[in-house]
């Protein structure tokens, strides 16, 4: 039996789309959110969770005022979806030259993460114990 799902929400509709495009050639961003919906509206069972993972690319972390506002409307009353910021990198591989110059670093994450526990976003419990580390040992900044 499966209790937990990860699923992938880069940004909002303009950015996710840039990147998470179907076979078809059709965007992403729409279909997803309303599988979410009718998840979040419909399923009343409590024995699962739903990680929506962001990666965070430059362009992405602009936005993410106005993505962590989307979350919270969306999700924040449902104790099953919790958000999951995700570093974008260098993995390897041909695609990632298209990403060139949009890699956010560290300190932008953990700033971002900071940002969405202040503002009572719904992240993935793992990264408390990170802010935690961070916040000991004074590493700041700001989103935006």
């Amino acid at each position: 039996m499966v209790f937990g799902y990860q699923i992938s929400l880069d940004g909002l509709a303009e950015t996710h789309n840039l990147t998470r495009v179907g076979l078809d050639g059709n965007n992403t961003f729409d279909h997803i959110l309303s599988n979410l919906r009718t998840i979040r509206d419909n399923v009343k069972l409590n024995t699962f969770s739903i990680v929506i993972r962001t990666n965070v690319t430059r362009q992405i972390y602009d936005g993410l005022e106005q993505y962590f506002e989307f979350f919270k409307d969306e999700f924040g009353n449902d104790q099953r979806f919790v958000c999951k910021i995700h570093k974008t990198g260098d993995w390897g591989g041909d695609a990632v030259r298209s990403l060139d110059n949009q890699f956010c670093s560290s300190i932008d994450i953990v700033t971002a993460l900071k940002y969405a526990v202040e503002n009572s976003v719904p992240v993935w419990r793992t990264y408390e114990s990170q802010l935690h580390w961070f916040n000991k040992h004074r590493i700041h900044g700001t989103l935006g």
